[in-house]
C-alpha cells in the first residue's frame, strides 16, 4: 500500500549508501504509517502518519522537518464510537483482531487522514491517493 500525495510538499535530500557515498534528492510526496495500536480493554485506537518520500529503490524515508501525526480514536467518545467499531470490530460486534491492509486502507480513506489533517496538518490544500486513487481531498476555500 502506497500513500502518495497528489502534490509534493517539497525535497529532501537522503543518505542511500554512506560508504559509497552515495545521496538522493527524493520528493515528499508520501505518508507512512509509523504506529497503529489497539487496546480493546480502553476502547482506544492510537495512531501515527509521517511525511516522507521513496527513494529510487523503494526504501521510504521519514521527513523529519515535518510534525507526524499522532492521533487517538475513543470509542467512549460518541462522536468517534462508529469509527472504533468500523475499523475494530468484526460483522458481529467482536473484536477484530486481524487487521488486513484492505480494512487499515477503509478506516484511512473514511476517518484517519480528515483527522490527520484537521487535528494536526491543517493543510488548506491537500489531496492524498492509495494506491492511485484519491481518498481524500481538501481544496482551499476561496474568498
Amino acid at each position: 500500500m502506497q500513500i502518495k500525495l497528489t502534490k509534493p510538499l517539497g525535497v529532501m535530500a537522503i543518505v542511500t549508501d554512506a560508504d559509497a557515498r552515495k545521496s538522493e534528492v527524493i520528493d515528499v510526496d508520501a505518508i507512512a504509517p509509523h504506529l497503529f495500536v489497539v487496546n480493546f480493554e480502553a476502547g482506544v485506537v492510537n495512531y501515527i502518519l509521517v511525511f516522507g518520500g521513496y527513494d529510487t529503490s523503494g526504501k521510504f524515508h521519514r521527513d523529519v522537518t515535518r510534525e507526524g501525526a499522532q492521533l487517538s480514536i475513543n470509542r467512549k467518545d460518541v462522536s468517534q464510537k462508529d469509527a472504533f467499531d468500523a475499523l475494530c470490530s468484526d460483522d458481529c460486534g467482536n473484536a477484530c483482531i486481524d487487521f488486513s491492509e484492505n480494512k487499515f486502507k477503509s478506516f484511512l480513506s473514511s476517518t484517519g487522514l480528515a483527522l490527520a489533517n484537521d487535528r494536526v496538518w491543517g493543510m488548506e490544500s491537500l489531496e492524498i491517493e492509495i494506491d492511485g486513487a484519491v481518498v481524500y481531498k481538501k481544496e482551499e476555500k476561496t474568498k
